[in-house]
């Protein structure tokens, strides 16, 4: 029998692509060609609907339509993605259209690529610097420690511990070599030391450290005592315990989630500045867009409430950022009857197109009029109703024929909208309501011929300057070394002042010497705000200004984060400000300020921008970081004004964020039952609460609630594992929400090298933003003090907002409130006739005369810290349930759902009756129990005042850091946040409002100081009637 002889064929396609198929000598031709579509050609999945024939490059002009299988199975896919998004995805994902299909589908690239290119990324790390500060904070001299590393070789039951004598500015690669260096000369001491280290150099880089008794890796070159563990267990004075880990066998491959993912055909398109999509026909000749000015058509409104009032008519306003743009751009319709909203009425701006600015956008507000009949009806106008929209669309194109736009209402579920006189809410982001039962108006825009493009920051660093601006541009450019001029030292000293304010004398001075400005390089966004956006000319220098802006000697946190603000919409600024976070700041910068780079994703003027990119990209490359980026942007999915942006940026993180996304669903889980058991015995009866610790008990091991509440990641601290619940000591608290005090075990290897059990306290029905805001405040105040070599000892415990109504707090351990300490005395100490139960407390706690003295040491210094803090943030509530101590003499505050000077009141009257809360039991601690002297005249309370000026002083300093982070969050619906108003507390507790100096401003904190403690009987009197009330409930 003969054997059929084989040869390989080159087969050519109509798409010009080539397949290679083996073939038998006998074969056919329709047989090859079967062959050839059947078994060589690579079936490709198509997901997105919108693709069309001719961009798919179909080698065989055959479409099979199948139920497709996806990397991971679909349903429990889709099940997971659907519970940490909150709402079906299907359904979220057919309600897009226009701009958020394209930055849906942009995103998700943008993700798929992040993940790829993931394991090329070189572990970059700013170079160390030792400081001393840090080893101050601990109380240690000397950097070096006993770290003990454990090394489990592959056949042995028993791990090797090395113990090592290394810095603590030492990093884990050179932890990790020294650890090979050990076993190598233990197991051939023969060995050359040039061998030696050419192992070193090849191994030390494949292994990082695991912290025992939590989940911290360290890897790279960042020095230890940066570590949170590292400083936890400083702090607690505990040995450094690790697990060397190889890096290849732990990390996970990792998994896409691709549930309908969407395929997209690469096109060519040119990119801006920020990488957006920019598919437009420049207009050849300027001159055809020169003369024609900006103006619209209000044509007529839908589903306008006729019964309720008889007259209606429209404000418009033309916009940059929160300011009009151009005097005169606010225009009021004619008022029409509301059973014909028929308008018909053309509005036209004082602005020709060629000078509209990119963030140019349309404020619209609908306004309602019952005619008088009576005395009891109002004559008044009533705004219902308010709208954003963008003059530019994401392609960068003018706006061009008829848009609806559809009314979101001016009051909200979560609070009422602080409206501007016109009712616009100029703070919100673009976009018409998507419940059709809202009123709608009708615009009609003019169409032209051609696309018409927004200005480019590239038309203007490309345009040809004037030989001496020219120069001037060189001159300053990426200068590291600008030097003040003598003459001008008054000038840029009001460049850096906190008393800055900006006048039209000021603002056309500034514009005039806006290149002597980069002399001071801090103060870009100052500048910025002289700028005239409703000029090109103006517009195209600001952007070659801000392009050769010098912004290595500033600090590029607070600067981008100030840019990010409301007030600087220009796309390109914006871009700007995330360069400078992209390539300046790391994720140990970046974690404390996440919460207000999420909220300035609302600022932004389209889904897709230079923000969100790098959110997805920070976010994906760091846990931790998209740890915190999932659960504040979550927290927004139920404000329907945001849905849409951030259902788009979490879907593209969930899709692609690996196996994490399993320790999310974990968490949202064990948030969804616990809800679920805080409501129930929130409806409980008394006589069901009767035997609570049994009751709690049962609700926590139900059928389907035990699996669900052990072994996650703990909401709070990312580097925690929980374990199992200790239902011996989980409790109902007494509070009006009835909120759960929960404790769980470690679920970490080798729990006890750290910390065995953690408790945290689970809120539902209570916003717990505000107390994240405030505690953020708190940890970003360490720093600032930390970093200018004052150590006041605060203690920001965790807090997270798992949403509007929910979320979780950490328990500090051994610690009790001064209500409790009082307690302890009976009724004497309850009732503020014993001043020295909270010193005997710490003496207790404290036996050895070193202790004390260390204890009170730590109580001088943290209640100075928390002075100045309450009294800057305008803290309320300050009771002293809201007050703590732990055992070591530590005090921290609690609970700040009053912050800014909203105090509470009774019949109009302020219930406290000081400004910051400095009693006889804190001033008896302080001086270490001196009741011989007056204590304002002892040494020990000339320190603590010492320390209080000082705190204040430094923070007086960073007034606009202050601002900026409070601004960013005034976006959050926050009840005691929400308008320029409320940040006017804090000009008036730092003396800006009236004009004082620095000296000043502290000689008037000092006096604030003296009279709250010279105040305390009014305080203690506040605690008498409080301790009542907590009696008699």
């Amino acid at each position: 029998m003969s054997v059929r002889k084989k040869m390989v064929v080159d087969t050519s396609h109509s798409n010009s692509c080539v397949t290679v198929v083996e073939c038998e000598e006998d074969m056919t031709s329709d047989k090859i060609k079967q062959n050839t579509l059947t078994s060589s050609a690579q079936v490709i999945a198509f997901y997105d609907e919108q693709l069309k024939l001719n961009e798919l490059n179909l080698v065989d002009e055959s479409l099979s339509l199948v139920e497709y299988d996806a990397l991971l199975d679909e349903k429990d896919d889709l099940a997971l993605m659907n519970l940490l998004l909150g709402f079906p995805l299907d359904d979220f994902a057919s309600t897009l259209e226009g701009e958020a299909c394209e930055a849906r589908s942009l995103l998700n690239r943008l993700a798929n690529m992040l993940v790829q290119e993931q394991n090329d990324i070189d572990d970059k790390q700013i170079s160390p610097v030792k400081s001393q500060n840090l080893l101050k904070q601990f109380g240690l001299i000397s950097d070096i420690r006993p770290v003990f590393v454990q090394v489990q070789e592959q056949h042995s039951t028993s791990p090797i511990c090395f113990n090592l004598s290394s810095s603590l500015y030492s990093s884990p690669i050179d932890i990790v070599a020294n650890v090979i260096s050990s076993k190598l000369s233990a197991e051939n001491p023969t060995m050359t030391n040039e061998e030696r280290m050419e192992i070193i150099k090849e191994y030390r880089s494949r292994y990082w450290l695991q912290a025992l008794g939590c989940e911290e890796r360290l890897f790279g070159t960042k020095p230890l005592i940066q570590s949170h563990y590292v400083q936890t267990c400083l702090r607690l004075d505990k040995p450094l315990y690790f697990k060397l880990i190889n890096i290849e066998n732990t990390t996970d491959n990792v998994k896409k989630r691709c549930i309908a993912m969407i395929q997209e055909v690469e096109r060519k398109k040119s990119q801006k500045f920020g990488g957006r999509s920019n598919e437009i026909r420049q207009v050849a000749n300027e001159k055809d867009i020169a003369c024609k000015y900006f103006s619209l058509r209000i044509l007529s409104g839908q589903l306008i409430p006729a019964g309720d009032f008889d007259e209606v008519k429209i404000i418009i306003g033309l916009y940059h950022g929160t300011q009009p743009l151009l005097p005169g751009s606010i225009i009021e319709s004619r008022s029409v009857d509301t059973s014909n909203p028929d308008w018909q009425q053309e509005i036209k701006f004082n602005i020709t197109l060629v000078n509209l600015p990119p963030a140019s956008k349309l404020c619209c507000s609908i306004h309602f009029h019952r005619r008088r009949t009576s005395l009891l009806i109002s004559d008044k106008w009533i705004c219902i109703g308010w709208a954003n929209l963008n003059v530019f669309n994401h392609n960068s194109c003018l706006i061009q024929g008829r848009q609806e736009v559809r009314f979101w209402p001016t009051e909200t579920n979560n609070s009422k909208i602080t409206a501007s006189m016109y009712g616009f809410n100029e703070r919100a982001l673009a976009g018409i309501n998507p419940d059709r039962s809202y009123p709608a108006i009708e615009l009609e825009f003019p169409s032209y011929e051609y696309q018409i493009a927004t200005l480019s920051p590239h038309n203007g660093l490309a345009m040809q300057a004037q030989p001496k601006i020219k120069q001037l541009l060189r001159s300053c450019a990426f200068q590291d070394d600008l030097e003040e001029t003598e003459e001008d030292t008054d000038f840029y000293d009001w460049l850096r002042s906190i008393e800055f304010e900006l006048t039209e004398q000021s603002r056309a001075e500034l514009w005039d010497r806006r290149y002597e400005c980069m002399h001071v390089p801090e103060a870009l966004p100052r500048w910025l705000k002289c700028v005239n956006w409703s000029k090109r000319d103006d517009v195209l220098e600001a952007y070659k200004v801000v392009e050769n802006w010098p912004t290595k000697n500033i600090d590029p946190l607070m600067t981008a984060l100030e840019l990010l603000d409301i007030d600087y919409p220009d796309p390109f600024v914006r871009f700007s400000a995330v360069r400078l976070l992209d390539t300046r700041i790391d994720d140990d910068r970046l974690l404390p300020v996440i919460l207000q780079i999420v909220q300035a994703f609302k600022n932004e003027p389209y889904h897709d921008s230079a923000l969100a990119k790098f959110l997805l990209k920070r976010s994906l490359l760091n846990q931790q970081v998209g740890h915190f980026f999932y659960w504040h942007s979550r927290a927004e999915l139920k404000n329907p004004q945001y849905k849409v942006r951030f259902g788009l940026l979490l879907e593209a993180y969930l899709r692609y964020c690996g196996e994490y996304a399993e320790d999310l669903g974990r968490q949202v889980r064990t948030v969804d039952k616990l809800t679920s058991i805080a409501e129930i015995i929130q409806n409980s009866t008394h006589d069901e609460l009767y035997n609570q610790k049994d009751y709690l008990a049962n609700l926590l091991t139900r059928e389907g609630y035990t699996q669900n509440l052990q072994y996650f990641r703990s909401h709070v601290d990312y580097n925690i594992e929980l374990g199992q619940l200790d239902l011996e000591h989980c409790r109902i608290m007494s509070s009006t929400r009835r909120s759960l005090w929960l404790r769980w075990t470690n679920g970490s290897e080798y729990a006890e090298h750290y910390f065995p059990t953690f408790d945290l306290i689970f809120k539902n029905g209570d916003d717990l933003r505000q107390d994240m805001l405030a505690l953020q405040f708190i940890q970003m105040i360490d720093i600032i003090w930390k970093g200018d070599g004052l150590d006041l000892s605060l203690l920001p415990y965790g807090c997270l907002a798992t949403g509007y109504c929910s979320g979780f707090i950490e328990v500090v351990k051994n610690a009790q409130t001064i209500m409790d300490i009082q307690r302890l005395d009976g009724l004497k100490g309850q009732f503020q006739f014993d001043t020295s139960a909270l010193y005997r407390w710490i003496a207790k706690n404290n036996p050895g005369a070193d202790e004390l003295k260390s204890a009170i040491d730590l109580f001088t210094r943290s209640c100075a810290g928390y002075c100045v803090i309450t009294y800057v943030l305008g803290v309320a509530d300050r009771y002293p349930d809201n007050i703590m101590v732990n055992e070591c003499g530590q005090l921290f505050h609690i609970n700040f759902g009053h912050i800014l000077g909203n105090f509470k009141k009774k019949y109009g009257i302020r219930r406290e009756r000081t400004q910051l809360v400095l009693i006889d039991d804190f001033v008896r601690v302080i001086t270490n129990n001196n009741t011989d002297t007056n204590p304002i005249e002892t040494r020990e309370f000339r320190n603590f005042k010492k320390l209080c000026i000082n705190g204040y002083r430094i923070l007086r300093r960073q007034y606009r850091q202050i601002v900026c982070l409070f601004k960013l969050m005034m976006n959050c619906d926050l009840t005691k946040l929400n308008s320029e108003g409320d940040m006017a507390y804090l000009r008036h507790t730092f003396a800006i409002d009236l004009g004082a100096n620095e000296q000043e401003a502290c000689d008037r904190f000092e006096q604030v100081l003296l009279d709250s403690y010279k105040s305390s009987v009014k305080t203690r009197v506040d605690w008498v009637f409080h301790a009542l009330h907590h009696i008699k409930s």
